[in-house]
């Protein structure tokens, strides 16, 4: 029998394959997407945003990371990549923060994302680059990915009456415009850059816990996807438009996943722990009472609101998807 190392690429990419059906020709329609002369080839990925795309010094991810019963504490970090990596393995690319026992000189790539920041964070990210590794080029391909904290801590302010539904709703507006300028300086800049939609963040099992917090978070999820699409620059070659938000429902729509439990254990999923999920690991996945044990290929989410690698194998096909059919 094939065990879950040996099979887990297989696996991954036929739960991948399977829960984008629906969502890939929408999305390759979307935002400039066609027919291309001359096929991009980025020579680079940088990466910004949160911790969806951060790789520690320790080379743990904030995902389930894949260890042995011999080595615990030693990860591989190119097993169950994150989203950036699949991208960046397409064109033959790795992390420096990552590079295995690859060739240097496909060590090109580099993550600026810092976990558990938000789109304020962005402007400083990319400055940081542009101070160490820049400037961009005109076959640099730029990823973003953030705005899931800021939607949580907002959503988290109007329930305990800090603020209002609504003005909650007219900050997550502000922020899904200023992500959407941080990527546009970017494109203006001479990059290639694809930008993705936070998933609902109702449909985490942290949402999915309150009824009350569920529905206020998907109407901030909603408003904040909605600023951010009207306010890229939308001439279809500089920017690509990733509509992960559509591939997360259609995922927790489908019953051969589960979207509603952590993959990773109690002891290793506690969001009022921050950093508790860098301690996830194939070692420590979660058993129901049913006695079914999270898979991480067919497990929407990591801990109770990050993805695990079935959310990056899907958000990195998309990548994919994208890169290879907008006409940058």
């Amino acid at each position: 029998m094939m065990s879950w190392r040996e099979g887990w690429r297989s696996r991954a990419w036929r739960a991948m394959a399977a829960a984008m059906a629906a969502g890939l020709a929408a999305l390759v329609a979307a935002c400039g997407g066609g027919d291309q002369v001359d096929p991009f080839r980025a020579a680079r990925v940088v990466a910004f945003g949160d911790e969806h795309s951060v790789i520690t010094s320790a080379r743990f991810k904030y995902t389930v990371n894949v260890v042995s019963a011999a080595a615990p504490t030693t990860p591989d970090c190119l097993q169950h990549p994150l989203w950036t990596q699949l991208l960046a393995a397409h064109y033959g690319l790795v992390f420096r923060e990552c590079p295995g026992a690859n060739d240097p000189a496909a060590v090109r790539s580099r993550t600026f994302a810092v976990a558990h920041t938000g789109v304020a964070e962005l402007a400083a990210q990319v400055d940081r680059f542009l101070a160490e590794a820049g400037p961009f080029a005109d076959n640099d391909l730029v990823t973003v990915f953030t705005g899931g904290n800021d939607i949580r801590a907002l959503a988290q302010a109007a329930i305990a009456g800090a603020t209002s539904v609504d003005q909650a709703v007219a900050q997550a507006e502000q922020l899904g415009a200023d992500l959407a300028g941080q990527v546009n300086r970017v494109a203006s800049l001479g990059a290639k850059v694809l930008v993705s939609t936070v998933p609902d963040q109702s449909l985490t099992p942290d949402g999915r816990s309150d009824a009350n917090r569920g529905a206020v978070l998907r109407r901030l999820t909603q408003r904040f996807n909605a600023r951010m699409r009207t306010t890229l620059i939308n001439d279809g070659r500089m920017i690509g438009l990733l509509l992960f938000d559509e591939t997360a429902l259609a995922i927790a729509n489908n019953p051969n996943f589960n979207s509603t439990d952590p993959a990773c254990d109690d002891a290793t999923s506690d969001v009022a722990v921050p950093d508790d999920v860098l301690g996830c690991t194939s070692l420590t996945l979660r058993t129901l009472p049913s006695g079914v044990t999270a898979a991480m290929d067919t497990w929407l989410w990591a801990d109770r609101v990050r993805l695990a690698p079935l959310g990056h194998s899907s958000l990195g096909a998309i990548a994919v998807t994208r890169a290879n059919n907008n006409p940058f």
